[in-house]
């Protein structure tokens, strides 16, 4: 900081220095000799001792709202009876399970005197195995932030759950007449099977009523590439401690894609040569946009979006996964191509290539006929049945339902944990067409963009404030417990279908235990005591990962793909 005087800055470090610059002890000087009347004679830096202890506590008083007393005062009682298990000074854990993307990762959620205060993985949850991201460890702030709604509004004014709940069933009478024709559920992706089971049996009321899935960042190139390889839509998994080489195009497999933290660690255990006794995995890697596999590559080739087609397909004709013409090329990048693709040849059934899912449907099925070429299906890659419900392209669907509202054919949209009036493509203009719809149902953590365009908003309960499950990447099941009571009177997603279902007093947990209960009896479970709180105290459903299916790849899969178009020179914008 500076002195006043701008032909000459004086810089100062303390109080003490600054009260010995010239102009502003005559300064404090001007304004010692007005008060000095009042509080006798004081000297320069007492003075601005005391000046800086009032602005202190000034500070403290008017402008930090944290540090005065509350509005509202809060009743913070300590425990009468204190609850079984709990040791003051002690810390327990309990095992439940976030969502990215849809898909579950398994947490250890450390409790301080009955506090839920902080997030580590599960060690015995194959998508988390015991390591945690930024993400999962910052859920916690989400479970105490003010900012969330914490009122139920219908047009804007504050009204009641037993109001909201009064509109739906009133609702459902028009639906019985028509089976549900202008309902419409938009979700995220949605792995949860009792979710899953409540919509089905809602879609048994309502046979008219349609269901979309959407999220921002979709995985539709890549649901389009295997409905085009396999004849069908699968999900697959990897197997990294068998991958000796990785080719890498803009993969997102360490850090984002499901499983994301299970394939770093596996990534690692090749890559450390103190314990595997000097050999190390190798990475390739292509990309145009940085990534975390990329940054970890030994070999890195930055292209242009336009040229990773052109690459790729030179090195499917050199491992013989598709046309030798496509050699003949003269991208400048022959060399490092050719010697990657030697690298892949040496190890059949010991490779990996994986691709991001923001490359077009295109090249996922190139990158599926080299993983087949260079024989990884069964070692390093595994398929089994799709893991989220219902996995179809979640861009058209949020399409027509847009179209579905313009044309008036919506009067009653419910929205689970979405924000598509902040996320969906602009020229959809999800705004205009929400507000087509007589009763729209929002129920969001926050008083989001879509939140306010919505008729009703109602406050979401948190991960940690309500019981529900979820599946991982492999298809493993995780029953999620509530680590305290709703703090701001959310209710869950459970509850809200429970409405639509005609449940005027719908409890999540009776849901979902009944839902539970119903599973393990078909699955032959005697005692389902016993399974219910060995679920809940591991952390996953025993024996519910997804079983490896037959992925039989169509013939000449490369070959079948249009001609390579003429890339446009300059600059690309993505």
């Amino acid at each position: 900081m500076s002195g006043p005087d701008t032909q000459r800055r004086v810089y100062w470090r303390t109080l003490d220095e600054l009260a010995e610059i010239p102009e502003i002890a005559a300064g404090f000087e001007r304004q010692a000799a007005r008060l000095g009347r009042e509080l006798g004679t004081i000297e320069r830096r007492n003075f601005l001792r005391l000046m800086a202890a009032s602005l202190a506590l000034g500070g403290l008083s008017g402008g930090l709202s944290g540090c005065g007393p509350e509005e509202n005062p809060r009743r913070l009682l300590p425990y009468v009876e204190m609850p079984p298990g709990i040791v003051p000074g002690l810390a327990r854990a309990y095992a439940t399970a976030v969502t990215e993307g849809g898909y579950a990762a398994g947490v250890l959620v450390t409790h301080r005197t009955g506090r839920p205060v902080k997030i580590e993985g599960n060690p015995d949850h194959p998508a988390s195995r015991g390591a945690a991201s930024a993400i999962m460890q910052a859920s916690i702030l989400g479970l105490y932030d003010p900012h969330r709604t914490q009122s139920i509004l219908h047009q804007g004014q504050i009204t009641s759950w037993e109001a909201f709940v009064t509109a739906i069933i009133e609702r459902r009478g028009e639906w019985a007449k028509n089976h549900g024709s202008g309902l419409r559920l938009l979700t995220g992706t949605t792995t949860s099977p009792s979710l899953i089971a409540q919509i089905a049996a809602l879609q048994l009321q309502f046979p008219a009523m349609r269901w979309h899935q959407w999220d921002p960042l979709d995985r539709d190139e890549a649901l389009q590439a295997a409905q085009a390889a396999f004849g069908r839509p699968l999900d697959l998994t990897y197997d990294l401690t068998a991958a000796d080489v990785i080719f890498a195009v803009e993969s997102d497999l360490i850090s984002r894609a499901p499983g994301h933290l299970a394939y770093a660690r596996d990534l690692m255990t090749k890559r450390r040569p103190t314990e595997t006794d000097g050999a190390m995995s190798r990475i390739y890697a292509v990309e145009s946009t940085p990534t975390l596999l990329g940054a970890k590559a030994d070999h890195r080739l930055a292209l242009a979006p336009a040229e990773i087609e052109r690459a790729l397909r030179h090195l499917a004709g050199a491992v013989g996964a598709g046309p030798s013409e496509w050699l003949q090329s003269d991208l400048p990048q022959i060399a490092w191509l050719k010697a990657a693709a030697e690298d892949l040849q040496q190890r059949r059934g010991h490779s990996l290539i994986h691709l991001g899912p923001e490359q077009p449907a295109t090249l996922h099925i190139l990158g599926h006929a080299i993983n087949s070429a260079l024989g990884n299906f069964g070692t390093t890659i595994r398929a089994i049945e799709p893991v989220a419900a219902n996995p179809s392209p979640q861009r058209q669907g949020l399409a027509e339902l847009v179209a579905d509202m313009q044309a008036g054919k919506v009067d009653t949209l419910v929205m689970l944990g979405s924000n598509p009036v902040y996320a969906a493509p602009a020229d959809l203009d999800f705004t205009a067409a929400l507000s087509r719809v007589s009763l729209s149902v929002c129920l969001s953590l926050y008083a989001d963009e879509t939140a306010l365009a919505s008729t009703w908003q109602v406050p979401m309960a948190h991960p940690y404030e309500s019981w529900g499950d979820a599946r991982a990447f492999d298809g493993t099941a995780t029953i999620q417990q509530p680590q305290t009571l709703p703090l701001y009177g959310g209710h869950s997603a459970h509850q809200v279908l429970a409405v639509l279902q005609g449940d005027s007093l719908p409890d999540d947990y009776a849901l979902l235990r009944n839902y539970w209960q119903r599973t393990a009896a078909e699955r032959g479970i005697g005692d389902f005591e016993r399974f219910w709180h060995q679920s809940l105290r591991v952390g996953i459903v025993e024996n519910s990962a997804a079983k490896p299916v037959s992925a039989t790849q169509k013939p000449d899969l490369a070959a079948s793909l249009p001609p390579l178009q003429q890339s446009a020179k300059g600059i690309t914008l993505l």
